[in-house]
């Protein structure tokens, strides 16, 4: 409402006409209230104030009647009482009095405040002889008057402060609440037209305009809640989720189009009744009919109930797989029903599942995978402790496998594998479980199932895939496969336990030629000795991490007499956790069956080397024999790795040989071949070790261009007494000379086998009556300590 023309006050401006005056009467004698208490407590230490303040007065004016009279001693009465009347007016008192030995020499002021005042006197002024008296007010009077004038100043302020204060609310207040309670007023009568004055100062112009923005806002929501509710009508059935409306007792109030396409059905044909009435739900991991979730939801009172997956199941056998939440409806704090919401998870469903093969299933042969496999090897181990009963693990590795890899290529690898999975899964149990591990290696666990059994099942399998016959591009190949079995029983070892049994049981199998099948027992010594090896090569492995290998070296002599040539051959050592040697019998078995020989000739390489540099540069000039395994020199790069550590060492081929055995040198001809070229030719030499041992050792001699022959042991041991023995080494060491080569015979333990060997003609010999092995540490720190020319030769 607008102002315009004078001002009428209205009924309601008249009705709240005395908030004003209420306002301002509290406010007035609040501010009197305070009034009191400040003069209060201004008066409070007044009259301490004003006796002190009259004492002042008084000695200020003696002094000032003391310096009259010290400067001109005999003043006449005129002149003094002139100086009295001048005291009085700035001194504060109302009655002056001079006196000299009781005679009044002048006098001021009033004689009657003599009779109500407060007099005060000083002495000793001018010839000590004068005196002064001093009449004051009296200090109730003078309290009392202050008092009066404080309050009454205090009063008129108040009365005025309280005039204009009334005057500001009414027009600031009174006034404009009277005009918005009016327009209130019209508004709830129905008036549109009406506003808010928004020009009102202040606050009530901000609440106004405020006010007159909520009106037409609430106007505007009107049109919007019809508005929203259309659009939710419009949203729920554009949704691709199935939407169901419930009151309390799970009757249908509102379906989505989504919903109806899902049921078939109609609007009319489902409001009021019961949901699972227009539809059957079924648990998909039990089977089992969902009641009504609705009422469940609504029973348990809870925020949102997720009711898990189901399947809708429709006419014709069709079945929707469903994902179901429920939320109850709540109005005014009391659960008035439920809304259901059904998602498709169809396709979902069918991802997972796919997924879920994925992950258990091997993709190339359709079997279970190796992760699989490992589950149920464990739930059977656990039934097996449970149940007090017995399973069998069966663990096939096929044989010439790589043969058909290598000659026909991967894809042809591939098939061989597709048609051994279906040989070995055919008149299986349903409870048996058959995988790929990984590679050409396949597991099958058998349920309930004795070690005898067992044994007839895979040997059932292995005749089925010896017999089989695979054709590729016109070429035809036969496999075997070594199987190895362990029995599960409730005493059995974990699953990494039973595997590696497994694992030892086939390694048996092929190690016994082959196509086989080995039962694992406890009590089985080559199994027991395979499991050692297995310890064995992880305390190798540690030990070359670590650096856990020490070098010794046995002396090798010339049977001439005036050689001073020094020869060593090199051997390793390993030390255990407690820096104990372990026996190279232990140790190098392990290496060579798990492949750890070629990490194995890099670090005693390596360390050969760093002695020879050292003894080198010291000024000794000695010969290292270096013990190479066949797996060395046939891995990639072995070589490479020894040029290159050698083009380090300028000088030091020359004093290096490497001792490579008859049995790896003819098992890996050509690699072992191109080893020997290639070195020759940066000026390392070569020997043959263990030369006799063979069957074919002269037939594969010519082929190997080495440097030495080492006469095997077993020829040299007993040769002192034994003529058959004389005679081999004898031609030997007849064949070496005439090929160029020199010899040496190892396991010389006795003088008689030495000069035997000297009269044949044997180069050099090797054995304990020679030297023992000794750390080559002690041959290091005799060049350090003695220098080259005082080496204290070993042995």
């Amino acid at each position: 409402m607008k102002p315009g023309g004078p001002h009428t006050p209205s009924s309601m401006e008249q009705r709240l006409g005395s908030l004003s005056t209420q306002v301002t009467v509290i406010v007035f004698w609040g501010l009197v209230i305070i009034g009191l208490l400040f003069a209060i407590l201004l008066l409070a230490d007044r009259r301490e104030d004003l006796e002190a303040q009259r004492a002042a007065q008084a000695d200020s004016a003696a002094y000032h009647i003391g310096q009259k009279l010290a400067g001109d001693a005999a003043l006449s009465p005129d002149r003094l009482e002139h100086q009295l009347r001048h005291l009085l007016e700035t001194s504060g008192a109302r009655y002056l009095r001079l006196e000299r030995a009781g005679r009044v020499l002048a006098v001021a002021g009033e004689a009657e405040a003599l009779a109500d005042g407060e007099p005060q006197r000083r002495g000793g002024l001018g010839d000590g002889q004068v005196e002064l008296l001093l009449v004051f007010p009296s200090l109730d009077s003078v309290l009392h008057e202050q008092r009066r004038m404080l309050l009454l100043s205090l009063g008129v302020l108040l009365l005025l402060f309280g005039m204009a204060l009334r005057n500001v609310l009414e027009r600031l207040l009174t006034r404009p609440l009277a005009a918005m309670a009016d327009v209130a007023q019209q508004k709830s009568l129905g008036r549109d037209d009406v506003h808010f004055d928004e020009s009102a100062p202040g606050e009530i112009g901000y609440l106004a305009g405020f006010v007159n923005r909520a009106f037409h806002s609430l106007c505007a929501s009107e049109a919007e809640l019809l508005r929203v509710k259309e659009l939710a009508e419009v949203t729920l059935n554009s949704i691709g989720d199935a939407v169901i409306r419930t009151d309390q007792h799970g009757r249908i109030l509102y379906l989505n189009a989504v919903a109806l396409g899902l049921l078939h059905s109609e609007a009319g044909d489902c409001r009021g009744r019961q949901v699972m009435e227009v539809m059957r739900l079924v648990d998909e991991s039990t089977g089992e009919t969902l009641v009504n979730p609705m009422l469940a939801c609504v029973a348990g009172d809870r925020a949102a109930c997720n009711v898990g997956n189901y399947r809708l199941e429709r006419e014709h056998g069709e079945a929707i797989s469903l994902s179901i939440a429920v939320t109850p409806v709540f109005e005014e704090g009391v659960i008035s029903g439920a809304v259901m919401v059904l998602h498709d998870i169809s396709l979902t469903s069918k991802l997972r599942q796919e997924l879920s093969y994925q992950a258990s299933h091997d993709p190339l042969t359709g079997l279970y995978n190796r992760a699989e496999f490992l589950q149920r090897l464990h739930r059977a181990r656990e039934l097996a402790l449970r149940d007090r009963c017995q399973h069998t693990l069966c663990y096939f590795d096929l044989d010439q496998f790589k043969v058909v890899n290598d000659t026909c290529g991967h894809m042809a690898g591939d098939q061989l594998l597709i048609h051994l999975s279906e040989l070995l899964g055919q008149g299986l149990r349903q409870s048996d479980t058959l995988a790929r591990l990984g590679g050409d290696e396949f597991g099958l666990l058998l349920m309930q199932c004795p070690p005898e059994r067992a044994i007839q099942l895979a040997q059932e399998l292995r005749e089925r895939i010896n017999d089989f016959e695979f054709n590729w591009k016109g070429r035809s190949f036969r496999i075997g496969v070594s199987v190895g079995l362990v029995p599960i029983t409730p005493e059995s070892a974990d699953v990494k336990g039973l595997l590696s049994a497994a694992d030892i049981a086939c390694y048996a199998a092929k190690e016994g030629g082959r196509n086989r099948i080995h039962l694992y027992r406890e009590d089985d010594r080559e199994l027991s000795q395979r499991r050692e090896q297995m310890g064995m090569v992880a305390a190798v492995r540690a030990a070359l991490e670590q650096g856990r290998f020490e070098l010794f070296v046995q002396p090798i002599v010339s049977t001439a007499e005036d050689s001073a040539l020094q020869r060593y051959e090199v051997l390793v050592r390993m030390l255990d956790e407690k820096g104990e040697h372990v026996p190279p019998a232990q140790f190098i078995p392990a290496a060579e069956r798990f492949h750890l020989m070629a990490s194995l000739d890099r670090w005693v390489v390596e360390h050969a080397l760093a002695a020879l540099t050292e003894l080198h540069g010291r000024g000794l000039a000695l010969n290292l024999s270096v013990n190479l395994s066949g797996q060395s020199f046939n891995e990639e790069g072995f070589l490479d790795y020894i040029l290159d550590r050698l083009r380090g060492c300028d000088g030091l081929a020359g004093q290096l040989c490497f001792e490579i055995t008859e049995t790896a040198a003819i098992s890996h001809i050509s690699q072992a071949r191109r080893f020997i070229d290639e070195l020759r030719a940066v000026g390392c030499r070569f020997a043959l070790d263990d030369f006799g041992s063979g069957l074919s050792s002269f037939a594969y001699l010519k082929e190997l261009p080495v440097d030495y022959l080492k006469i095997d042991g077993s020829f040299v041991r007993d040769m002192d007494h034994n003529p058959d023995n004389q005679a081999m080494v004898k031609a030997i060491n007849e064949v070496a000379k005439v090929m160029g080569m020199e010899t040496i015979a190892e396991f010389v333990e006795n003088e008689r086998v030495f000069d035997i060997l000297r009269g044949i003609g044997v180069d050099w010999g090797q054995g304990y009556w020679l030297g023992r092995p000794e750390p080559l540490s002690r041959l290091l720190e005799s060049a350090r300590s003695h220098g080259a020319s005082n080496v204290i030769p070993l042995g």
